[in-house]
């Protein structure tokens, strides 16, 4: 995924290039989660997560959730998949 910030033309947000399936940081992902600051990133989470483990750091399990990236010429949502412990980063997919 390739996002850039036009901040010369109003603050737009332009999503470059979207992939289908995404690593995402933990630390980056609880940010979105519990801190904001940009409402065009937001993560929503699902009433009924997928089955796994997460990092304590989340109060609540973000297997599941919706990742929504809205760009000025694009929206684009991702599903967090996954766990990878060993990196420290959650696997994010289209939903189907």
């Amino acid at each position: 995924m390739l996002l850039s910030e036009d901040l010369a033309v109003d603050d737009e947000l332009i999503v470059e290039r979207a992939d289908p399936r995404i690593l995402i940081s933990a630390e980056l992902l609880a940010e979105i989660a519990f801190v904001g600051g940009d409402p065009r990133i937001a993560l929503t989470f699902a009433e009924n997560p997928l089955p796994g483990w997460w990092p304590g750091a989340f109060r609540r399990n973000p297997l599941g959730a919706l990742l929504r990236i809205e760009g000025t010429n694009r929206t684009v949502i991702y599903q967090i998949a996954e766990w990878h412990g060993t990196t420290d980063r959650f696997a994010a997919e289209w939903p189907d």
